[in-house]
């Protein structure tokens, strides 16, 4: 084997797997891919959905344990002072994180997704079929009825088209280093989508730890800065 051959092996391939197809053929490929993102978005938005109601049941638990351990009595990491600050900032935290995920709509937007997916499978097989039966199926009428599916939801993202390619190993040849740079690339994407509620969680784990003393790294900058008296 040739060494550019070796380079082509290693570098991998980025492409359709069948190429020169007509028309209606390219239709029901992009039928497949696009039924494909839709399910995957609908399972994205479903888990973001999941995890940030979760960490808002997390976040209201935190705001709860902080006076049961005032009234207690425990001997405790914080000034009583402190503690009322942190109890309005998990406050303040609860009633936004939740005002967002209200407005982000996941569990709507999910089965929205889901069923705009379906829709596409459904017209996608009828297309398949007919031109398995070589029943001349006409291309603007397939596209039309797609266009009508597609404006019932939101369009899906780069980053479910990515996990497409990936996942549709029989439409999409992608290989080698590139497919291994798609895949870091994509889970990197959707990795950074929980962000925002494993953060909030983070801090509520850490306050939890601090006024129990088990880890102290808050009260250990906050507590020297407060005023004497």
């Amino acid at each position: 084997m040739k060494l550019k051959e070796v380079g082509q092996f290693i570098l991998g391939k980025d492409e359709y797997r069948l190429k020169d197809l007509n028309a209606i053929q390219e239709l029901d490929r992009s039928f497949v891919m696009a039924a494909k993102c839709r399910f995957l978005a609908s399972a994205r938005l479903k888990h973001i959905g999941i995890f940030a109601s979760r960490t808002t049941i997390i976040l209201s638990l935190g705001l709860i344990f902080i006076p049961l351990m005032q009234i207690a009595g425990l001997h405790l990491s914080f000034p009583e002072r402190l503690l009322n600050v942190l109890q309005i900032f998990l406050a303040i935290s609860v009633l936004v994180y939740s005002v967002i995920n209200s407005q982000a709509r996941y569990s709507v937007r999910s089965e929205k997704l889901n069923q705009c997916g379906d829709k596409i499978k459904e017209l996608q097989r009828e297309l398949s079929y007919r031109i398995k039966n070589n029943d001349n199926p006409i291309y603007s009428e397939f596209h039309k009825r797609y266009v009508d599916i597609e404006v019932d939801a939101e369009n899906h993202s780069r980053l479910d088209y990515q996990f497409a390619r990936l996942d549709l190993i029989s439409i999409y040849h992608l290989s080698g280093l590139r497919r291994l740079v798609v895949l870091v690339i994509a889970y990197f994407r959707k990795a950074t989508t929980f962000l925002g509620p494993a953060a909030m969680f983070l801090i509520v784990f850490t306050i939890i730890l601090d006024i129990l003393k088990i880890w102290t790294p808050l009260s250990n900058i906050l507590v020297p800065l407060m005023p004497e008296g």
